[in-house]
C-alpha cells in the first residue's frame, strides 16, 4: 500500500516558488516526509484517523486472539505499524508499507472496519498549514 502525498493549490503555488529557486528539493521534501510520517505513526498512539477521527473499537472476538492482555487497535506485534516508510522524488513524497494487509485497514472489508492509516482525501488541515509553513521559510532562507 502506497500513498502520494498530493498538492493542494496552496502547496502547488509555493512548491512552484520553490522551484523557481531551488534546484534540488529533495532536502525540502524529505523533512516534510519525515514530519507526516511521524504525525501519522502519532495517530497510531492516538487510534485515530489523519483527520482525527476515532478508529472503531476492537471486537471482542478479535481481544479474544490477542496475545496477552493488551488491547491496543492494530497494534498486536506492531509489524504494520514499523513498516511505514516514505520515499521522495525531486517533485513527489510518497509514504507507505510492504505490508500487505495494511490496505484492508486502509479501506475496510466485508468483515473489517475501515481504519485509516495514511490521508485519503488530502492532508489534514493543519498538516496542510505545516507543509506550506514549511515551503515558505525554506523560500525565504534561500533568496
Amino acid at each position: 500500500m502506497r500513498i502520494v502525498i498530493k498538492n493542494t493549490d496552496k502547496i502547488d503555488f509555493m512548491m512552484k516558488e520553490l522551484e523557481n529557486r531551488i534546484s534540488n528539493l529533495k532536502p525540502v521534501l524529505s523533512d516534510i516526509a519525515e514530519h507526516l510520517l511521524a504525525s501519522f505513526q502519532m495517530n497510531w498512539k492516538d487510534e485515530t484517523d489523519p483527520y482525527g477521527m476515532k478508529w472503531k473499537p476492537l471486537k471482542a472476538s478479535t481481544k479474544k486472539r490477542r496475545r496477552g492482555e493488551t488491547f491496543k487497535i492494530l497494534r498486536d506485534t506492531g509489524r504494520m505499524q514499523n513498516s511505514f516508510t516514505y520515499s521522495v522524488s525531486n517533485n513527489e513524497i510518497a509514504i507507505g508499507s510492504n505490508v500487505v494487509y495494511a490496505q484492508f485497514h486502509q479501506l475496510g472489508t466485508k468483515h473489517m472496519p475501515k481504519r485509516a492509516l495514511l490521508p485519503y482525501r488530502g492532508l489534514s488541515k493543519n498538516e496542510e498549514l505545516y507543509v506550506v509553513e514549511h515551503i515558505r521559510r525554506w523560500v525565504m532562507s534561500n533568496e
